[in-house]
């Protein structure tokens, strides 16, 4: 699911499709699982009412595994492939190492 957030790191738009315009529109946006939690801190209102609000920029980040971004940077399969057949494994390699040095082990 791709996330797009506002200046002050409130959610503006989520998606399951990459959206070019919010890309270029919010500098704040990141790339989570689709199942992932969403739900932040909780508010009761005077009425004793109880709802969450949703987890902000930093909260989001904060809560994500290296692993899991790196899982979700990463090419698909057929396109790792396909990467290895036109341009060989030395191209890979290289493709591979960017997102491992994007996202180190903790």
């Amino acid at each position: 699911m791709y996330l797009y957030f506002k200046d002050d790191g409130t959610l503006h738009m989520r998606s399951k499709v990459q959206d070019t315009d919010a890309e270029a529109q919010f500098s704040k946006k990141c790339q989570v699982p689709n199942d992932f939690d969403l739900k932040g801190d909780q508010v009761t209102d005077a009425e004793g009412i109880v709802s969450y609000k949703e987890k902000t920029y930093g909260q989001v980040v904060a809560s994500q595994l290296y692993s899991d971004k790196r899982a979700m940077a990463y090419p698909s399969i057929e396109d790792q492939l396909d990467k290895i057949f036109h341009e060989g494994l030395d191209a890979w390699k290289a493709d591979i190492q960017t997102v491992k040095d994007t996202y180190p082990k903790d």
